[in-house]
């Protein structure tokens, strides 16, 4: 990944900007092992990063499958790529590659959305993170 900063700093400020807006899903992490958790993360982001729509992406299908038992809504898929967004934002990165980020993350989060049957939009994302 083509970030400044560590990954292990901007997977922890990912994790603490979840927790923050999103409480009820922290229980869930109660009893894991963050330090595998976070490699976790790194191994579905990139296979967020290789989603290509016009080919469809068993992995993420997988993946959505693998978090359907814990009845996730649009609105917690919204918050999950925000506060990714926004941790990516922090680790240093100038505008131009966290757009780019924003718009490879984007349609992948929206194919497990569809996948999972939660593809109603949830916050509203027209506004680029970091554009403040």
């Amino acid at each position: 990944m083509q970030l400044g900063g560590s990954e292990r700093e901007l997977f922890a400020n990912f994790y603490r900007k979840l927790f923050d807006v999103c409480p009820e899903v922290k229980e869930h992490f109660a009893s894991i092992d963050m330090e595998r958790q976070c490699q976790i993360l790194n191994d579905a982001i990139h296979m967020l990063l290789d989603f290509q729509a016009e080919r469809g992406n068993a992995p993420l299908r997988d993946l959505a499958a693998r978090h359907k038992p814990f009845g996730l809504t649009r609105r917690h898929y919204d918050l999950f790529l925000t506060g990714l967004l926004e941790a990516i934002a922090e680790s240093g990165i100038d505008a131009a590659h966290l757009a780019a980020w924003q718009k490879t993350l984007t349609p992948a989060v929206d194919f497990i959305c569809s996948c999972l049957g939660v593809s109603g939009r949830g916050a509203d994302r027209s506004r680029a993170v970091g554009a403040d």
